[in-house]
């Protein structure tokens, strides 16, 4: 799917018309770097019909309007997606770290269920090639420490 097209899906999902976006648009006043001026409307009803390509200045624009991330403007497929957040969880800002917390906390609140076991070692067999080895030996580490506390447990009849 081509860029316009994937915009105009969204305006649509958004329930935002073209004409409505093209003013919200100009109103950021974002000057082109090849003119130095705004978009006209009719510029961007260009954009949106796919016969001129969209300037990459004006994307950060465009998704703020839209409240959407600038991934979803090419691909907001599953994939990618999975992808994207990896990629940012690989290394967090502490503000991101602590957004992702929040979220977090807030959907198992609202959701108050669990997984079987066996969804959940299946789900960890899947995801642990993705973590650095570093963090995996840790992991093991940790998970010896709570097997050695619940044998020690056990001994005692607790």
């Amino acid at each position: 799917m081509e860029v316009y097209e994937k915009l105009n899906e969204i305006l649509k999902t958004k329930g935002l018309s073209k004409k409505e976006f093209a003013l919200r648009l100009i109103a950021k006043d974002v000057k082109l770097k090849n003119t130095g001026e705004v978009p006209s409307e009719k510029v961007i009803y260009a954009y949106l019909s796919g016969r001129i390509s969209l300037r990459i200045e004006l994307i950060p624009t465009i998704v703020e309007i839209l409240n959407i991330s600038e991934q979803e403007l090419f691909d907001d497929s599953q994939g990618k997606r999975i992808k994207l957040l990896h990629h940012i969880l690989r290394n967090p800002s502490e503000q991101e770290y602590q957004t992702a917390s929040l979220l977090l906390r807030q959907k198992n609140q609202t959701e108050n269920y669990s997984f079987p076991e066996d969804y959940q070692l299946s789900r960890i067999q899947e995801l642990i090639s993705f973590a650095p080895l570093r963090t995996v030996e840790k992991m093991i580490s940790i998970l010896e420490r709570y097997k050695s506390m619940f044998e020690e447990f056990e001994k005692e009849g607790i």
